[in-house]
């Protein structure tokens, strides 16, 4: 059973969410920064995330040691490009001085513990089990403070000193956030327990990854809502 079948196929439905996702993003494109970032986020989805992790998966050395420190570095990456998305996101959809600065402090310290785990790759000899467990722990903390800023945007939307009415379907910020929120609490307990699945119950860490991958691919397609809304993307 190769991991796409392992998967129950989900990696090709995270696929194309990403292509309807960059399609909507290239037709409905505004000059907004916030434009640019998801959009580019899209693309890397599709290209870095998919179509690069797709051709390691399904070559000879996918087993190997190499393949692995590849495979981590590129899913390192898409984290960085990932958080550096949302960030900006909330840092313009939310309000208050001392609210910006720990988004931005908290982006500089994610910044800083993903270029040391990509050094270490490159200088230190890590165990592929070792790789994988610190892989999981800076997306862990990178999920736990998305799920967070999404939980105090819920807050002071439905906030009572929030007293401006806003339409569902024509909040792109909601359709966003919502779906962020759904990604990161469904990969959050998966990637809790995921070293101890990985080793243990490799028939259920698929389960639970498939379930990773839905995640994702419903965040996606709320972002390509957004992306169709007339209202400015922090609406």
């Amino acid at each position: 059973m190769d991991d796409s079948e392992a998967l129950f196929y989900t990696n090709f439905l995270w696929l194309f969410c990403s292509l309807v996702t960059v399609i909507f993003g290239i037709k409905y494109y505004r000059n907004e920064k916030i434009n640019h970032y998801l959009l580019i986020y899209s693309v890397v989805s599709l290209f870095m995330m998919n179509i690069a992790l797709d051709i390691i998966n399904f070559t000879y050395f996918s087993k190997r040691t190499p393949s692995k420190i590849f495979y981590e570095s590129i899913n390192t990456l898409f984290a960085l490009i990932e958080i550096t998305c949302f960030t900006f996101f909330f840092r313009n959809l939310l309000s208050g001085k001392v609210t910006k600065q720990l988004i931005r402090g908290f982006e500089s310290f994610f910044i800083a513990i993903c270029l040391f785990f990509l050094f270490s790759l490159i200088k230190v000899d890590l165990s592929i089990l070792g790789i994988k467990q610190i892989s999981y722990l800076i997306n862990i903390i990178e999920f736990f403070f998305l799920l967070l800023l999404c939980l105090l945007y819920f807050y002071r939307l439905l906030s009572k000193e929030n007293n401006t009415y806003i339409s569902f379907n024509n909040s792109p910020s909601i359709w966003i956030t919502c779906g962020l929120f759904l990604y990161c609490s469904v990969s959050l307990p998966f990637l809790l327990i995921a070293p101890t699945l990985f080793i243990k119950l490799k028939d259920f860490y698929f389960i639970m990854g498939s379930i990773h991958y839905i995640g994702i691919s419903i965040l996606l397609l709320c972002i390509a809502k957004a992306f169709s809304c007339k209202a400015p993307l922090t609406t």
